[in-house]
């Protein structure tokens, strides 16, 4: 046994019992986990773009039937104010006021038109006029947007002060009510 040598090179490997280097081994699981866990992540990533994609697709939608149902709202009310023009036209006509009537029925027809034209159009179409007409005519656009303003300004006070006195006048009508129920007028 004196010249046994050492086992040395493929023989030594295949006859030894191998073990797993346990640095290696935490190495590949940890590798494998972190694997796992960025797939995970990105599937989770892709599905919240996916559902935010489908939010903002859903509140457009929404937010332009609204636009749509307004734009007819507001074309309807313009058709039934160029109707009422068209109607004081007449009474001057018939009262010999030619030349103010013929005013009034082409302001009306005009804004029969208006009508039709927000009637017949899609918001971006009329986004569209609205911003060449501001570019064609600059001074006109400014005015007719601050008369805009003007009547969206009165109109939105005028509804606030209707709010508030029907809401005055609901509250005032409990309170007299329930006054009444310990008077002795109360009907009993």
């Amino acid at each position: 046994m004196a010249n046994e040598r050492p086992l040395t090179g493929q023989n030594a490997t295949s006859t030894s019992n191998p073990r797993p280097d346990p640095l290696s081994e935490a190495k590949t699981e940890a590798r494998t986990a972190a694997e796992e866990i960025k797939s995970e992540a990105s599937r989770e990533m892709d599905k919240a773009r996916s559902e935010v994609a489908a939010g903002m697709h859903r509140a457009e939608d929404e937010a332009r039937s609204f636009a749509r149902d307004q734009k007819d709202y507001a074309a309807g009310q313009l058709g039934s104010i160029a109707d009422a023009v068209t109607r004081v036209a007449e009474e001057l006509e018939q009262q010999n006021q030619t030349s103010v009537a013929r005013y009034a029925r082409e302001i009306g027809q005009g804004m029969r038109g208006l009508s039709q034209t927000a009637h017949d159009s899609s918001i971006d179409e009329l986004v569209h006029k609205a911003q060449s007409f501001g570019r064609r005519n600059p001074a006109a656009f400014l005015g007719g947007a601050a008369l805009l303003g003007f009547a969206a300004s009165r109109f939105l006070t005028a509804s606030a002060h209707r709010q508030e006195t029907k809401t005055t006048a609901t509250t005032t009508a409990t309170t007299t009510s329930s006054e009444d129920v310990g008077s002795p007028l109360a009907p009993h």
